[in-house]
């Protein structure tokens, strides 16, 4: 696997380094990745409901949604 290097600014890596921890990832690429796929699935977790509910309304029912950590 090739890699190469990023610039980030001081707060870019804070979060980084907060979130490698958090997740209990073993790098940067990898948070990096689970938080892009985690980003998506917010996305398509409206559906077609998206199309008829406020930002407001939508986030709202995202931060309400226990059904990840409620799962087996």
């Amino acid at each position: 696997m090739a890699v190469t290097t990023i610039q980030v600014d001081e707060h870019v890596i804070a979060l980084l380094k907060k979130l490698k921890h958090e997740y209990n990832a073993s790098s940067y690429g990898e948070v990096i990745v689970k938080t892009l796929n985690n980003s998506q699935k917010n996305k398509f977790l409206a559906g077609y409901l998206g199309k008829l509910l406020s930002k407001k309304e939508k986030e709202e029912i995202m931060r309400d949604d226990r059904r990840d950590s409620e799962r087996f």
